[in-house]
């Protein structure tokens, strides 16, 4: 029988007294050459995912519409979904909340959608129905809340949930 005998790999560390390398486990990596301890095996970190043992580098990104907190093992990692309301692109640390202007209604979604015009999409909004764009006001798609457009002079707007202001009836004057 031979003397076998090298540098510790990368993806292992190799304590004192040791007879064979110790992979570094799932949920951590290493491309130290000639570790002794498992502290040299570092936590995937947040927003990619390690699944397999004696990794030298991470596998990869969080899957979209989920987020990897720090050392996670799979790119869908349950109870790490987006839900209603927030998005979560590839690679995400934790979940985002729709920008005003935007929304979205389902769970383990990677974006939001548009907020249709005559509505307006409060931050975080996970539906625009209720939302109509008030008496005075346009809302055309990305409407962020419900002041934010009112009609120019000149204009006017009687009914709610409409994209846009209509000129002054010939004869009458508008102001805002």
């Amino acid at each position: 029988m031979s003397n076998r005998f090298g540098p510790c790999p990368a993806g292992y560390y190799c304590p004192t007294g040791s007879a064979y390398p110790v992979p570094c486990p799932a949920g951590t990596f290493s491309n130290a050459l000639n570790a002794n301890s498992i502290s040299t095996c570092q936590p995937c970190t947040a927003g990619k995912y390690c699944g397999s043992n004696a990794l030298t580098a991470q596998e990869g990104l969080c899957a979209a519409g989920f987020y990897c907190p720090l050392g996670s093992l799979v790119p869908q990692p349950t109870g790490s979904s987006c839900g209603a309301g927030q998005h979560c692109p590839a690679g995400s640390v934790a979940p985002s909340a729709c920008a005003a202007g935007t929304y979205q209604p389902n769970s383990y979604q990677a974006s939001c959608q548009t907020c249709p015009a005559g509505y307006f999409c409060l931050q975080g909004a996970t539906q625009y129905t209720t939302n109509k764009c008030p008496v005075g006001y346009k809302c055309p798609p990305g409407t962020a809340y419900s002041t934010q457009n009112p009609c120019p002079a000149g204009t006017y707007q009687p009914y709610v949930g409409q994209q846009d202001c209509v000129p002054c009836d010939p004869g009458q004057h508008c102001a805002t």
